[in-house]
């Protein structure tokens, strides 16, 4: 942090990206919906484990948050990556992940995972189908990624406006909006905000 005051601002001078996960279920889930998840871990505290891409994640932050929020208990398992966590929820080691869209979202169709519900504001554009936790009843649960360019306090304007628009025109690229399909990455831009850092 250099001289800089623990609350300092940062410009945070392009947003790219703000993306929910997905609240995905496994072969060890028997229910159709959000609520016969809630429904299923409420019946049996501590029963049952949640899948993560590894200690202190936001994947594992998202499921210890969505137990808090339901008043349910799981255990959780840690995986090295999201390939695994896949793996798990198809094999039924573990009932459910807050996970990463790309990661669970290709066994939607043939129903080896089930999608119950994004953890976003909105519905997600790329799984238009899908719920938000809200809407499932699940009402003050709302976990996203955010990834975008950010400098330091007194960053000269005009490398931050430069900073920004390079990022915007790659944002809107053909290129980049193949790779955010193939991801399911719905690329956002904003710019100009300024974040505390904590």
């Amino acid at each position: 942090m250099g001289g800089h005051g623990r609350h300092e601002l940062a410009g945070q001078y392009a947003q790219m990206m703000q993306v929910p996960f997905v609240i995905a279920a496994g072969s060890g889930f028997k229910g159709k919906t959000l609520e016969d998840l809630v429904e299923q871990i409420r019946s049996s505290p501590g029963k049952y484990n949640f899948a993560s891409t590894g200690n202190g994640t936001l994947v594992h932050l998202g499921g210890q948050l969505f137990l808090n929020e339901i008043g349910g208990q799981a255990q959780h398992i840690p995986y090295a990556a999201g390939s695994e966590v896949a793996v798990a929820l198809i094999s039924g080691d573990v009932l459910f992940s807050v996970a990463n869209i790309s990661t669970v979202s290709p066994h939607f169709a043939s129903g080896r995972i089930k999608g119950l519900a994004t953890t976003g504001p909105q519905r997600y554009p790329l799984l238009a189908k899908v719920p938000t936790a809200s809407e499932s009843g699940v009402k003050d649960f709302a976990v996203r990624h955010y990834v975008g360019i950010f400098g330091p306090p007194g960053l000269p304007a005009e490398i931050a406006t430069n900073s920004t628009a390079k990022s915007t025109r790659s944002c809107r690229s053909r290129e980049c909006g193949r790779h955010s399909k193939r991801k399911a990455i719905w690329p956002r831009r904003s710019a100009g905000t300024l974040l505390p850092l904590r």
